[in-house]
């Protein structure tokens, strides 16, 4: 699963990977903003669609589809909040995932690298509070 900043970089990223051939053209998938996907193991076993090896997806796609058929996911550093990042790996990682290991990376450099720490202080800060919030319900 490859994650771009918009549909102008998917359709950059979907042409650097068919001219230096990583991989054939009818093995990759580009998930529009009304599209759909439902990439599972079943599925693609019983012939209901395509065992694709890529899907670049739209960093504001982060809902309605599955790619549990994949086990990487490649993004980088946009501004979004918490949620959306979260919704995005959770399209490999849901029950339907078979793979043991599952992979995330996330490229980044300069400036990309602050945002990426301010993200991730933000997502630590969101489970400090969830942790006060689960301790204040119990009492």
């Amino acid at each position: 699963m490859l994650v771009a900043k918009d549909s102008k970089h998917q359709e950059e990223l979907y042409q650097a990977l068919l001219s230096r051939k990583v991989v054939p053209k009818e093995d990759v998938y580009l998930l529009g903003s009304g599209d759909s996907i439902f990439l599972t193991d079943a599925a693609v076993e019983e012939g209901k669609i395509h065992g694709y090896q890529v899907v670049i997806v739209p960093q504001r796609k982060a809902e309605g589809y599955t790619l549990t058929y994949l086990s990487a996911m490649v993004t980088s550093v946009y501004p979004s909040n918490n949620a959306t990042r979260t919704q995005l790996r959770g399209r490999i990682n849901r029950i339907s995932q078979k793979r043991d290991t599952i992979i995330y990376r996330t490229v980044h450099a300069g400036l990309l690298t602050n945002l990426m720490e301010s993200h991730n202080s933000a997502k630590n800060l969101a489970i400090a509070l969830r942790g006060l919030a689960n301790q204040i319900e119990q009492t």
